[in-house]
């Protein structure tokens, strides 16, 4: 997974200290992040983190709830996806679009389930993580 990070979207996000979460595990992750969040500290690299981790679960519960409006605008207007078998997908709202197509050709129910995801900090404002 890589995404764009929206600074105002992500602020409004977090919702959750980092203080109050179990914090040895993301500790420990920062010892291995790119040289290039050198110039961050330690609590706004946790903030970038977990405000990735709320992003995708309201993109995850969108879907699930079929909320398509809000699951375009989680995604950066110039998304773009190369998955495997499928046309290339280019902006947020053709995803979007594509997806509701799926989902009401088949009457199709979805249920996911998100967990905790190792998250990298590619660059200033990109990320990587799975």
């Amino acid at each position: 997974m890589r995404c764009n990070i929206n600074p105002t979207l992500g602020a409004t996000l977090l919702m959750q200290s980092a203080a109050s979460r179990s914090a040895p595990n993301l500790l420990d992750q920062m010892s291995r992040q790119p040289p290039h969040t050198a110039q961050l500290t330690e609590i706004e690299i946790l903030k970038e983190v977990e405000a990735i981790r709320w992003l995708k679960a309201r993109r995850i519960r969108a879907l699930d709830e079929h909320t398509w409006d809000v699951y375009e605008a989680l995604h950066a207007t110039d998304y773009f996806a190369d998955n495997d078998g499928e046309a290339p997908i280019h902006g947020s709202a053709a995803n979007a679009a594509r997806l509701k197509k799926l989902y009401d050709a088949v009457g199709m129910v979805s249920v996911h389930h998100v967990h905790s995801h190792e998250i990298v900090l590619t660059t200033a404002s990109t990320a990587t993580g799975g």
